[in-house]
C-alpha cells in the first residue's frame, strides 16, 4: 500500500487540522506523521505530542478532560 506522501495528498489538504501524536506509539510511525505534517501547506496547523501517551490517548483519563 501506497503513503500518503507518496499519493501526493499534502497539496489537497485546505482545511485547518490538528495532530494529536503519542510519545508511547507502536501503531504509528511519528516520524512520517510529522513529515506529512511539515508536508501541508495549511497554514492553520497544529502538531500536539504526549511523549508518555500511547495510541489510545482518547481512552487516557490524563490527557482526556
Amino acid at each position: 500500500m501506497r503513503n500518503l506522501i507518496e499519493l501526493e495528498i499534502t497539496p489537497k489538504i485546505k482545511t485547518p487540522f490538528l495532530m494529536i501524536l503519542a510519545g508511547q506509539e507502536q501503531l504509528v510511525c511519528n516520524n512520517a506523521a510529522k513529515t506529512f505534517f511539515e508536508m501541508t501547506e495549511v497554514e492553520d496547523k497544529d502538531l500536539v505530542e504526549y511523549d508518555d501517551a500511547d495510541h489510545s490517548i482518547p481512552r487516557d483519563n490524563e490527557y482526556v478532560k
